[in-house]
């Protein structure tokens, strides 16, 4: 959402704004599909550590199909970790509604823990 404000109101990221760090080389990677489910991906390289950053994958919980799309973004991302030469792919844990930390049952099968 912040970085839709600053480019819609074409004002400039500085280096000292707090999400400088953040929102510089973010990518965008969406998976649109009536049958299983849609979802969204933020992430970005960080080639010093030689790691993709997924910053948030989220699906729209309304289709009920949302972890399906979800695994699918993240599995595509597996792979452009590996055609980028990177050596690692790190997912940013989420809070449940409860306040508990979730991990997706895909997560543990594609090895993050």
């Amino acid at each position: 959402n912040q970085l839709a404000v600053l480019q819609k109101s074409g004002a400039e990221l500085n280096d000292e704004h707090p999400l400088y760090d953040t929102l510089v080389g973010l990518e965008l990677l969406c998976a649109l599909s009536g049958d299983s489910g849609n979802a969204i991906a933020y992430y970005r390289e960080l080639t010093d550590s030689q790691n993709l950053q997924i910053y948030a994958c989220m699906g729209n919980q309304d289709t009920g199909k949302n972890e399906i799309a979800e695994e699918a973004l993240v599995k595509r991302l597996i792979e452009t970790t590996k055609e980028r030469g990177l050596k690692t792919v790190s997912v940013e844990s989420r809070v449940a509604p409860s306040g508990s930390t979730y991990l997706p049952q895909f997560y543990l099968e594609l090895g993050f823990t």
